[in-house]
């Protein structure tokens, strides 16, 4: 048994005694944060570890206990970001439960996986996403459990551990089949954590003879500048490395699960005389470096089903069938920008969600009758023009059918009968549209339901002190929406234009009418397809001095 000198006992497994929250307690120091303590004793390869308290022992629901600490963890996180570069960031909430049937009282713990956090890293938003999760699993438990309620709210802790970006070189990989049929790479058997040196090495001094044996080099230290550099080696001490061999240039590739080669996951920022391409594996917890003598072999079949060879530009990946075209041709430099971990594809403007007010549905009919003038050219000859004989209109109001309206006309002068139609219609529409209505009074449960939000109905995210809670309604019928962040509610504006959907718009349509509209007063904006379609176009009718009202004509 071992002795623990912070809890003053004997424990058999110290491991797990160093993660309870009686050893925890008793290891607490005291911090520059308010309510914040570092636990002395980190647990295996962590940084630190921090315990927030809340500020107030009335706080029992979760949202707003995490609302109230979101920026005491996130300065925790950049003090440590300063000095350490990169790391590793996870969070376990404590809450107190109780059982209110025969007064049963249990701590629970929920965490976050995890995540990795660098110079560049949003806090805030990696924030919000681990409040995202420990509410859920909060959510999961209440329901799962029957009858377990929140007696308090206990503390948070943030973990740091260490992160190394590029974690290779701790032991030997064999290559899978498929890379070592191709004869492109050279993987070096060594036994220490050197491999990126090894393969620098033999690129520098290739051999014949035992080419995979560390043996048959001279060692690194005799050739290669290496000071400042710590092993496995990081992006940084890649680049620290190309600063002390001013005459060695190095890009390195990843390997995918299905053997395909991608990257470049690091680029060397000038190609120097010495120029070397590694290829980077990694299985389970450990990583290799391996050397790429052919590049062409090695990607061979992922460019081209033909077995000719190619010239490769490992700059660009594009690839010729001679190597007068590649030395010719203008390198457009390329290079892999992996996501950070667990990152996530996000709609970044909840404002253009919200519906449009009005929209108007429009089509037109035509026949094709003789042309007057069949004058020939030596390529074209004028046979028939096609005439604009009816159109009709829809305008379609959801929040306010009054609005509604149907117009048609059939007869001669269709095109400039539909445009001075439109533009009446159009004045008439942005008056009633531009009037704005405050926010009707708020039902009882409205207030309630406003009152005990924690999240924002148009973005989803948790309210800050920063980014407060306001109340958000619709300007053109004065109707409570929901809850929003006071960003969200300024950039939900009213939408500033409105749209006429036609049919065919942009193959036949707007050429029956665009020359009609030029002539009315107000410039056009136009999406060309081509020099004959546009995809859409957006005409402004002056309603006064100050304001314009916008036109946009789309295709469904």
């Amino acid at each position: 048994m071992k002795f623990c000198q912070a809890c003053n006992v004997h424990v058999s497994k110290y491991s797990s005694h160093k993660k309870s929250n009686i050893h925890k307690t008793n290891c607490l120091l005291r911090t520059e944060f308010d309510n914040v303590q570092l636990i002395a004793s980190a647990f295996k390869n962590r940084i630190a570890s921090y315990r927030v308290n809340p500020y107030s022992s009335s706080i029992i629901l979760p949202e707003l206990f995490l609302t109230n600490i979101l920026n005491t963890v996130c300065s925790i996180i950049k003090t440590l970001l300063i000095k350490h570069k990169s790391i590793k960031v996870n969070l376990e909430l404590f809450v107190l439960y109780k059982l209110p049937k025969n007064d049963e009282v249990s701590l629970k713990s929920f965490n976050t996986k995890y995540t990795v956090v660098v110079q560049s890293t949003d806090l805030y938003a990696l924030f919000k996403e681990f409040s995202k999760t420990l509410i859920s699993k909060c959510t999961e438990f209440e329901l799962s459990e029957s009858g377990w309620t929140i007696e308090s709210i206990n503390h948070l802790e943030v973990n740091i551990a260490k992160y190394n970006p590029l974690r290779a070189g701790t032991t030997y990989l064999s290559l899978p089949t498929s890379i070592i049929r191709t004869k492109s790479c050279l993987n070096i058997y060594n036994k220490d954590s050197h491999c990126f040196l090894w393969c620098i090495i033999a690129q520098m001094y290739p051999t014949k003879r035992n080419p995979n044996r560390t043996s048959s080099y001279p060692h690194y230290s005799t050739v290669l500048n290496i000071s400042g550099m710590s092993f496995p080696p990081t992006f940084e001490d890649i680049k620290r490395f190309e600063r002390h061999n001013e005459d060695i240039s190095i890009n390195i590739y990843g390997l995918e699960k299905n053997n395909t080669v991608t990257g470049p996951l690091y680029k060397t920022l000038q190609r120097k005389l010495v120029h070397v391409n590694l290829l980077f594996i990694s299985k389970q917890n450990k990583s290799h470096f391996v050397l790429i003598k052919n590049f062409e072999r090695l990607v061979h079949k992922q460019l081209t089903k033909h077995k000719c060879k190619i010239h490769l530009c490992d700059e660009c990946f594009l690839y010729f069938d001679s190597e007068v075209k590649l030395n010719t041709h203008q390198c457009a430099r390329m290079q892999t920008v992996l996501p950070e971990v667990n990152a996530k594809l996000r709609f970044s403007n909840p404002e253009r969600t919200q519906k449009i007010p009005v929209v108007i549905y429009g089509d037109f009919e035509s026949l094709l009758r003789e042309y007057s003038d069949k004058s020939k050219s030596e390529h074209v000859e004028n046979v028939q023009i096609h005439e604009a004989t009816c159109f009709a209109y829809y305008i379609c109001c959801e929040s306010n059918p009054e609005l509604n309206d149907f117009v048609s006309y059939r007869g001669q002068n269709c095109a400039k009968k539909f445009v001075d139609s439109i533009s009446k219609d159009i004045e008439r529409l942005y008056k009633i549209l531009n009037v704005y209505k405050d926010m009707n009074p708020l039902t009882d449960a409205d207030q309630i339901s406003h009152n005990n939000a924690t999240l924002c109905y148009i973005c989803k995210n948790m309210f800050s002190h920063t980014d407060y809670k306001v109340y958000d309604h619709d300007h053109f019928t004065g109707k409570y929406r929901g809850p929003a962040h006071n960003s969200c509610n300024l950039n939900y504006k009213k939408c500033n234009f409105i749209p006429i959907v036609f049919h065919n718009l942009s193959g036949y349509d707007c050429h029956l009418f665009i020359n009609e509209l030029s002539n009315v007063c107000g410039r056009i904006n136009l999406i060309p397809k081509n020099k004959e379609k546009f995809i859409s176009f957006t005409k402004f009718f002056p309603i006064d001095n100050k304001n314009a009202a916008q036109l946009n004509f789309r295709l469904l």
